[in-house]
């Protein structure tokens, strides 16, 4: 008995190593096997962003997406892999079919990060069905011929902003203008819902 102990503890340990390199084989693996058996695996793009979101992560991170996407269009075409799964399209007549409301293409999970609370919004909500329900609700307010309607109050917002950016390099004053520009997206905001400019660019 006390001679078989040690043999037995030692199998377990083994077994749990095995166990654990099994995991790790299949967690290096699979990325790997499913890019290569994707349906879509034609579609070109960085060679790392093909198994794994690194990619993405890293220039997320360092606040150059933008631009390598851009860059990425440039290289491969209008369609590109910047992660398993997720695809960048430039593509001026694709625009209909993506973004009409029905098509068939739900919003990735990339939206849950603005709506906290998960409440339905018509910006996050994912469900076609159910955000088809809220967008008919602003239909109207979001029309064309009303939205035409609002063009003195953006212009008005507008006007001062130009103002402001004149009288700051006339006088070669040194300004925070991403503070102007926000104070002119909320001067906007607030003319088309409450006729009023709060937060509006004449306070920059």
């Amino acid at each position: 008995m006390y001679v078989l102990a040690p043999t037995l503890t030692l199998h377990k340990s083994q077994s749990a190593l095995y166990a654990l390199l099994g995991i790790v084989l299949i967690l290096l693996f699979k990325p790997i096997i499913d890019a290569l058996r994707s349906p879509v695996r034609h579609i070109p793009g960085p060679l790392l962003a093909r198994f794994t979101r690194l990619w993405y992560f890293l220039h997320v991170k360092n606040g150059h997406f933008h631009t390598e996407n851009l860059e990425l269009h440039r290289k491969y075409g209008k369609v590109i892999r910047y992660a398993p799964g997720r695809y960048s399209i430039s593509d001026t007549d694709a625009l209909k079919t993506i973004y009409t409301s029905g098509q068939g293409f739900n919003k990735s999970g990339w939206y849950a990060a603005f709506s906290p609370s998960r409440a339905a919004a018509i910006f996050t909500e994912r469900d076609n069905k159910i955000h088809a329900g809220i967008r008919r609700k602003f239909q109207h307010t979001y029309s064309m011929s009303h939205m035409v309607s609002y063009e003195a109050f953006a212009d008005s917002c507008t006007n001062i902003f130009r103002q402001r950016l004149t009288e700051h390099a006339e006088a070669y004053k040194p300004h925070r203008y991403g503070v102007v520009v926000q104070l002119l997206r909320y001067g906007h905001i607030s003319l088309y819902q409450l006729v009023k400019a709060y937060g509006r660019p004449s306070r920059g």
